[in-house]
């Protein structure tokens, strides 16, 4: 059996001088290759147009900026379409030409294939005629309906709680007790027309959407649901 190596503890000995030599010498080889590479050109301008625009690069976008500025969006008002937009713009409605705000207009620019419903005068002075709270009463459950029909964002039901709040409404027995009321007054065919309107047309009714909290809250709501795609035609 061969008996095993023995190794001398000398050749252990670490030469920390021959080390640094190869270290020297690796990082001299690194740093002449790191400067044989060639320095990229600068790119080039075609036109003074296109000089002038990289020397002054435009400021990022916001998201409503982008928003606005989308294809799919012609109009700031036609976000959310067909359930969270504005009332169609008159000037596409009418023919009447270009609209001049362009994608600044606060009405929508798409196209509404369905007729909106309409209330009649003896509906629009019933409702006129109601305190806020009433006025919430009668529109409450057409929200909620249209709320889970449509399965809208969450921004919806922050919407429902601050017309909850400003109606009052303390429990589903309040509501229903409040609604019952109202409705044996209301005008013939209300509860029909409001269950065919759509949910922002329902919310813009009140007098209350004009509020900045309620304001904010819709805003958010159309994004929202127009960040799911359901506005694309």
């Amino acid at each position: 059996m061969d008996s095993p190596m023995k190794v001398s503890p000398s050749s252990l000995v670490f030469d920390s001088v021959a080390c640094a030599d190869s270290v020297q010498k690796l990082w001299l080889q690194n740093y002449q290759s790191y400067t044989a590479i060639p320095e990229i050109p600068p790119p080039v301008c075609e036109s003074q147009e296109q000089c002038a625009d990289m020397a002054n690069p435009s400021p990022p976008q916001t998201p409503d900026q982008f928003v606005d500025s989308s294809p799919i969006y012609p109009s700031h008002g036609s976000i959310g379409h067909p359930e969270m937009c504005r009332r169609p713009c008159v000037y596409l409605v009418g023919s009447r030409g270009p609209c001049p705000a362009g994608p600044k207009c606060s009405y929508c620019h798409l196209e509404h294939t369905e007729r909106r419903v309409a209330l009649d005068k003896r509906q629009r002075e019933f409702l006129r005629r109601l305190s806020e709270s009433d006025a919430i009463t009668v529109v409450f459950p057409h929200l909620r309906a249209a709320c889970a029909k449509l399965k809208l964002p969450p921004a919806a039901g922050e919407v429902l709680e601050l017309l909850q709040a400003r109606a009052k409404i303390q429990s589903e027995k309040d509501l229903q007790d409040r609604c019952e009321d109202l409705r044996k007054a209301a005008p013939r065919n209300l509860q029909r027309i409001l269950a065919a309107m759509s949910f922002a047309c329902l919310v813009n009714f009140l007098p209350c959407s004009k509020e900045d909290d309620m304001r904010e809250a819709l805003e958010r709501l159309r994004h929202q649901y127009s960040d799911l795609g359901r506005c694309i035609l």
